[in-house]
C-alpha cells in the first residue's frame, strides 16, 4: 500500500515542480481532488494535501514543514527529549535539530539535565579533604582555590597513599 502512495507522491511532486509556474495552486489541488481521490481514497487525498502544503510552503521559504499528523504525533509523545527527537527524525525524514526546534516551538521539549548528579567532587571539597588529611585549620589552604581539580585530586590521592603506608 505504501508503494502505491510513494509512486503517486513522486508523480505529484513532479507535477507540482513542473506546473507551479504555469498553473495556480488551487487548480492543481482541484485536479488532484477530482482525479486521484476517487481512484485512491480519502486517506490518500489527505496525505496528498499535506504533501502539497509542504511543497508550497517550502517554495515560499516557510519553515513549517510538518504536517498536521506529524505535529499531532509530536504532541501525543510530549515531552520530547533528545532520544524521542532522534526517533521522530528518522521517522519523518528530517534532522534531529528540526524536530527539537519544532518541539520547542510547541513548548513540549524537555532539555536534558546537564547538571546530573555525579560522584565528581568540587575543588572546594578536595581542598577541604586535603586540609582534614593534613590536620590543618579550615581555610588554611585557600591559595589552592585556583588550582586545577585534577591537580588537587592527585595531591589528595598522594596524601591518602602516604597515610596507608604509615
Amino acid at each position: 500500500m505504501r508503494n502505491r502512495y510513494a509512486i503517486s507522491l513522486d508523480f505529484l511532486r513532479f507535477l507540482c515542480d513542473n506546473a507551479c509556474m504555469k498553473i495556480k495552486k488551487r487548480i492543481i489541488i482541484q485536479i488532484i481532488t477530482s482525479i486521484i481521490s476517487p481512484l485512491l481514497g480519502v486517506d490518500f487525498l489527505v496525505e496528498i494535501c499535506d504533501t502539497l502544503s509542504q511543497l508550497f510552503n517550502t517554495k515560499k521559504g516557510n519553515t513549517n514543514m510538518y504536517t498536521k499528523k506529524q505535529t499531532a504525533k509530536l504532541l501525543a509523545a510530549a515531552p520530547i527529549t533528545r532520544d524521542v527527537a532522534d526517533t521522530f527524525a528518522s521517522e519523518f525524514g528530517v534532522s534531529v535539530r528540526s524536530v527539537i526546534s519544532k518541539a520547542v516551538m510547541l513548548k513540549i521539549y524537555q532539555k536534558a539535565d546537564t547538571r546530573a548528579l555525579s560522584a565528581k567532587p568540587t575543588r572546594a571539597d578536595l581542598i577541604q579533604d586535603i586540609e582534614e588529611r593534613l590536620r590543618l585549620p579550615h581555610g588554611e589552604l585557600s591559595g589552592l582555590r585556583n588550582a586545577s581539580a585534577s591537580g588537587l585530586s592527585l595531591l589528595l590521592t598522594s596524601i591518602l597513599e602516604l597515610e596507608e603506608l604509615s
